[in-house]
């Protein structure tokens, strides 16, 4: 994926490339198993936010724009990608690449991310809310 980035001008001032994945053409149960990524209740926030301000504590808040990018692929859910085309390897042009990391619009993407962060929490010694 391409884009060109402009300035007010709509001059050009860079260019952002991404390299994405066919999630159109992943299938169920050959390429991936789960897509579901628990999402936390609007109550809980409500309620963090409540005993912030109760106790004068700080609230920040952070967007980790790479995240699904830090994700490591289980090897039960494998993911092979064609070479990008203008890329190929001279003399290896039929050759797949084995992600392993997860990478945008892979469908478990969400998931994994989820999977993989929920891993640091805990072991930093936080628990999930019984409610969400």
């Amino acid at each position: 994926m391409c884009k060109r980035k402009q300035d007010n001008a709509g001059d050009i001032v860079h260019y952002k490339v991404r390299y994405v994945a066919k999630g159109y053409a992943q299938k169920y149960s050959i390429d991936y198993k789960k897509t579901t990524a628990p999402t936390a209740r609007l109550e809980s926030f409500q309620t963090i936010l409540h005993i912030a301000a109760a106790h004068g504590w700080d609230i920040q808040q952070i967007n980790v724009k790479t995240a699904f990018l830090h994700s490591i692929l289980p090897e039960d859910e494998t993911a092979y990608l064609e070479q990008p085309q203008g890329f190929e390897e001279p003399g290896k042009d039929s050759w797949v690449m084995k992600l392993m990391k997860s990478i945008y619009r892979l469908k478990q993407a969400g998931r994994i991310w989820n999977q993989t962060f929920d891993d640091a929490v805990t072991g930093w010694g936080f628990q999930r809310m019984d409610s969400d």
